[in-house]
């Protein structure tokens, strides 16, 4: 019974690990895209006269555009990962609405 236990409870972390690693790219460029589709709606508000609110968003679009290109620069430092990391926001900003 306890060994059944410590094996069940095994198996959980490891897929627990496993998911968390996974995608590590694909969840970083999609947070990526999703910040890079904030900003091109904050510029198709512009258009629309509401600048007031587009200069409050953009202070914050640029600070955390700022923090997550450092991290990415840190974060993926070979030529293969950034390629990686590309194509996969490439593939996200596909879904930018």
């Amino acid at each position: 019974m306890k060994s059944n236990f410590q094996i069940s409870i095994t198996a959980f972390l490891l897929t627990a690990i496993l998911i968390s690693c996974k995608s590590t790219i694909e969840y970083d460029a999609k947070k990526a895209a999703e910040l890079t589709c904030k900003s091109q709606q904050a510029a198709i508000n512009v258009v629309s006269g509401d600048v007031a609110t587009v200069m409050a968003q953009n202070e914050v679009l640029i600070k955390e555009a700022t923090k997550m290109k450092n991290d990415m620069e840190k974060k993926y430092t070979t030529k293969t990962e950034r390629q990686k990391f590309l194509v996969a926001f490439l593939k996200e900003m596909e879904n930018c609405k």
